[in-house]
């Protein structure tokens, strides 16, 4: 490496020379290799270029130092386009400035690079213009570009079902229905298009007709059978018409009568009445008689509390889809009936599923299991079925009640334990409310003080909420359990965060470095101890200083790191109170100058630092003397 120095000078001048002579430009490389001077590289490379600023192979050149030896993305890629200034057509400029300019993040130039490309390279081309498009769409987010790139990759590749899928997405996300219907008219021989293309007449372009057609002409796909059969469900525009075209390919009696019980509530006059004669024939072979459900329904008006009248109900309401009915009837009930009587909570247990899971309605279904949960605090199935319809709905101030509710009468601790852990994450992350989260984090570790998750998300909040005292607090009984427990490893380790804390926060500076000492006690070399050891012999109290300097200099000497022991003998000495100690201090900073660091005049100004500390110490004045000489 010496002799690689002192050629280096050499090398540069040689081909300062004479930059165009190959063997001057390999030895100056390879010496800034082995030298590390490639910066001094990368100016010999400009200074040569100050008078051949359209040398093609001087700018590669550079451009390779820049990347690869200095890590300079953005100098690279400035480089190559002045190799694109004086020669626009460069495919090699052109394909490093698109890597550079992605590692860069400027993605505007990285895509118009690749649509350069993409003209010069007509083999590649399409898949440059497919990259371009990409750049477009998911780095620069920009759709109107991104549509203009697929389409371009279109014209070369019509079927190119990558760039149909794109130029699809993009435009039902950007609103363009007209222009995605058109789109998709395209390929509407496709089945599957087919039924893209008919969901989007129906649902955004309120072309009922269209849409129907397109869905009668696939009817062989059950695709098709199933859109048909939503659309019935949900009594919008051309329900009627929807269920003329499903209805001759439909085998299930059942189902057959169901959409016609939908279509039912939209329709008037003939169809209407149409409707019902259909319902009457088809539920007849099934064996529900629709007059008897009525006539059960006012009799049960009369004596709602009836429990096998109320069983039969249910019964024949399953068999003739008579949900809503049955439910307006209970609710009717209800409202003359005593509010806890035994009666009013058998129709609570009925309401609560019919409303859920019969006529999807989630409110109605959660106010009825609150009635039952309420009435019947210890028995878990009404909160089971709240905690799913709460999570279902994303209601999680609801939910978090619930589970609060759960963990209240769970007697198990793990199952408890797991309960109010899922309610404190739920109350953190989702509804914000730290403050509810960490009481139910602190509710965990009493039931068990050892809590892994608890305990690290406790930490976490009351840092973020700077409750640094109790942050405290609790690290202090962590080290006692880990301590404890035999956990020695763990128990250091939360000492120092303990003494972190204390140092950063509380000003407990002394208690900090107790703490440190102990876990250098420990582990001597603990790397992160020393760190805030180092932070604290930087500190501005000289107190703080001579804290951490008291730790560090033994340390330091051990290490023969002798520079920095003497600068914690000064912090020491700046630090004592007694003129002896810190003359003491003084002579042994003098001695390390002297014996380990050959540094005889700073060796004279800590003697003569001594003997000012202490003038009646005699060893100070012989010390003098002796560094005098």
């Amino acid at each position: 490496d010496g002799d690689a120095e002192a050629a280096w000078p050499l090398a540069l001048a040689r081909f300062a020379a004479a930059p165009d002579d190959p063997a001057a430009w390999e030895s100056l490389r390879s010496l800034a290799d082995r030298t590390n001077h490639h910066e001094a590289l990368a100016d010999a490379l400009e200074n040569a270029l100050a008078e051949r600023s359209t040398d093609r192979e001087l700018l590669v050149r550079l451009a390779a130092v820049q990347e690869e030896k200095l890590g300079r993305a953005a100098d690279a890629r400035a480089t190559w386009e002045r190799v694109l200034a004086f020669d626009s057509a460069d495919v090699e400029a052109l394909r490093a400035v698109c890597r550079l300019a992605a590692v860069e993040g400027a993605f505007a130039r990285e895509h118009e690079a690749l649509l350069r490309l993409a003209a010069l390279l007509e083999g590649e081309a399409a898949e440059l213009i497919r990259a371009a498009a990409r750049v477009a769409d998911e780095k620069l987010q920009d759709a109107d570009l991104a549509l203009t790139d697929y389409r371009r990759l279109l014209a070369a590749r019509p079927d190119d079902a990558d760039a149909l899928a794109a130029v699809e997405r993009l435009l039902g996300a950007t609103g363009r229905w007209e222009e995605l219907a058109r789109h998709l008219e395209a390929r509407a021989d496709e089945p599957g298009v087919a039924l893209r293309l008919a969901a989007l007449r129906q649902e955004r372009l309120g072309d009922v007709q269209g849409a129907l057609e397109l869905y009668a002409a696939h009817l062989e796909a059950p695709a098709a059978r199933e859109a048909l059969e939503a659309w019935i469900r949900s009594g919008a525009a051309g329900a009627g018409a929807a269920l003329e075209i499903l209805d001759p390919v439909l085998g299930d009696a059942a189902l057959r009568a169901e959409l016609r019980d939908l279509r039912l509530a939209g329709a008037t006059g003939d169809e209407r009445r149409r409707l019902l004669a259909e319902l009457a024939d088809l539920r007849e072979p099934l064996g529900v008689a629709g007059a008897a459900f009525a006539a059960c329904l006012a009799l049960f008006a009369e004596d709602p509390a009836d429990s096998v009248l109320r069983d039969r109900l249910v019964a024949l309401a399953e068999a003739t889809f008579g949900w809503e009915e049955l439910a307006a009837t209970f609710e009717r009930a209800l409202r003359v009936l005593p509010a806890e009587s035994a009666d009013a909570l058998a129709l609570w247990e009925l309401l609560a599923p019919i409303y859920g899971e019969r006529l999807g309605r989630p409110d109605e279904a959660a106010a009825a299991w609150e009635q039952l949960a309420a009435a019947r605090p210890g028995d878990p199935a009404p909160l089971a079925q709240l905690d799913s319809i709460y999570r279902g709905r994303g209601a999680f101030r609801e939910l978090s009640t619930v589970l609060r509710r759960k963990a209240a009468h769970e007697e198990a601790p793990e199952k408890r334990k797991d309960l109010l852990l899922e309610m404190a994450i739920l109350l953190e992350e989702q509804l914000g409310d730290r403050e509810a989260a960490m009481a139910a984090y602190r509710e965990i570790l009493t039931i068990d003080e050892t809590h892994p998750e608890a305990f690290a998300a406790l930490c976490r909040l009351l840092g973020e909420a700077a409750s640094w005292g109790e942050l405290a607090g609790l690290l202090e009984r962590q080290v006692e359990i880990a301590s404890r427990g035999g956990l020695a490893d763990e128990a250091r380790e939360l000492r120092f965060r303990l003494g972190r804390i204390l140092q950063q926060h509380t000003g407990d500076t002394n208690r900090a470095v107790e703490l440190f000492r102990s876990v250098l006690g420990e582990q001597p070399r603990h790397p992160a101890t020393l760190a805030a050891l180092e932070e604290l012999s930087q500190a501005a109290e000289v107190r703080d200083r001579a804290l951490a300097a008291e730790l560090l200099a033994p340390i330091y000497a051990e290490e023969r790191n002798w520079q920095r022991h003497v600068q914690m003998l000064d912090a020491l000495a700046a630090a004592a109170i007694e003129p002896a100690r810190r003359a003491e201090l003084h002579r042994a900073a003098a001695g390390v100058y002297a014996a380990e660091l050959d540094a005889q005049e700073m060796a004279f100004l800590a003697a003569g630092r001594a003997l000012e500390a202490d003038p009646d110490g005699a060893e100070n004045l012989a010390l003098v003397l002796r560094a005098a000489e």
